[in-house]
């Protein structure tokens, strides 16, 4: 009988001290807001339709709390390009330029889609889950 409590009090003394050890590390228990989260299979695809011909499929490990507007603004300072929106107060803001390709170009415009669907809100107001794709496609409007 004293081994067996000595061997509960050895592993609770283990593991309370281990938990002790991790609280020390805040980020552990409470990442920052936009910190990547390295858990296996967490990623961004990411896709930009400029035309038919130049489409860029990249990944990106998934960042928790991140808008689809801040997402895409880092990738494009990432890749040099432009990148210009306007704000339209309570409606969010619009994406009027990705690289050379502006809106109203040839009466195409930036639609972006999520997981293949349109999506109808202003981009800074979707926030991306893991796992999501992320398309961006310069194209005529149906609206």
């Amino acid at each position: 009988m004293f081994k067996k409590n000595k061997l509960i009090f050895l592993t609770a003394l283990v593991f309370f001290s281990a938990l002790l050890i991790l609280s020390l590390n805040k980020n552990y228990f409470y990442p920052k807001n936009n910190q990547i989260i390295n858990t296996t299979n967490q990623e961004i695809s990411l896709e930009f339709s400029f035309d038919k011909n130049e489409v860029l499929r990249l990944k990106y490990p998934y960042q928790k709390d991140i808008s689809v507007l801040n997402f895409s603004e880092q990738i494009a300072k990432q890749q040099g390009w432009e990148f210009k929106s306007q704000d339209y107060g309570e409606m969010g803001f619009l994406i009027t330029q990705i690289k050379n390709k502006a809106n109203g170009d040839e009466n195409n415009y930036w639609h972006y889609y999520v997981n293949n669907e349109l999506v109808m809100i202003a981009a800074d107001k979707y926030i991306l889950q893991a796992n999501d794709s992320l398309s961006w496609r310069f194209e005529k409007s149906e609206f």
